[in-house]
């Protein structure tokens, strides 16, 4: 922005005010145009963001009615797991031909995305949106980040529970030690992923299009339940729990240091 000076001398009051006035009325007008032009810019990324956002949630509408079905099927063949080793413990060496189901290690997932949410993140975009919006968003993502980390989970206790494979795959061959093992194992992976369906439900409350078991249906999937089963998804659900209120006091600690 420039402002020039006056092409002839200013002989009189009435000449400066003039001027003044020019001048004043001018620098008014362009800082008025370079408001809007800014003001439209970020009503521009506001709604790219919401496009962005909305084909986000969309796919993961289609990602997580995937993922229940694959859900639905693991929860069946982890049980079926657990029910092998609790049979092997009253009944050494018997052959994997005669267990109660055919053992089958088996993991898939489609991770929810959040890319979406980072960029409007990291590019400052929030900050032009509705603070109701910017919550409400915050909120579903929690769920979304919530329900990956469920999933890895599960995928960590799983590598650990297959682990005896790398030497011998025939159950048959494993020992008492072993068996227990991996029949706490097994308990456990039962447990997070009724934790992961449980989270998924609390997505499905949040935004309704999302696709989840009610809890009558992830009981029959799970009944009928062991005692040290019951023990295991409480001791889970406990200390997702406690590490969600760690995380968020520190958030809070965070957002009043900033």
């Amino acid at each position: 922005m420039e402002v020039h000076p006056p092409t002839h001398p200013v002989s009189t009051w009435r000449e400066v005010f003039i001027h003044l006035g020019i001048v004043t009325v001018g620098l008014l007008i362009a800082l008025g145009l370079e408001a809007g032009v800014e003001w439209q810019h970020h009503r521009h990324q506001v709604e790219v963001t919401r496009m962005a956002i909305a084909k986000e949630k969309s796919d993961n509408v289609i990602y997580q009615r995937h993922n229940l079905a694959l859900l639905q099927q693991e929860m069946v063949r982890d049980r079926g797991l657990l029910e092998d080793f609790r049979y092997l413990k009253q009944h050494p060496g018997t052959a994997m031909a005669n267990l109660p189901t055919p053992p089958v290690w088996w993991h898939a997932w489609n991770p929810l995305g959040d890319s979406a949410w980072k960029t409007a993140h990291e590019t400052g975009v929030l900050a032009h949106m509705p603070r109701e919006e910017v919550q409400r968003l915050e909120g579903t993502y929690d769920l979304v980040n919530t329900v990956n980390a469920d999933q890895l989970n599960v995928r960590a206790i799983m590598r650990r529970a297959g682990e005896y494979r790398v030497l011998d795959q025939d159950l048959s061959h494993l020992s008492p030690a072993q068996i227990d093992r991996e029949i706490e194992l097994c308990t456990q992976l039962m447990a997070a992923l009724m934790g992961l369906a449980n989270d998924m439900g609390d997505l499905r409350n949040d935004a309704t299009e999302f696709a989840a078991l009610s809890s009558d249906e992830i009981q029959d999937v799970m009944a009928p339940m062991p005692p040290e089963l019951t023990a295991a998804f409480h001791g889970v659900r406990d200390a997702t729990a406690a590490e969600w209120v760690k995380q968020n006091a520190e958030l809070a600690k965070g957002q009043v240091g900033d």
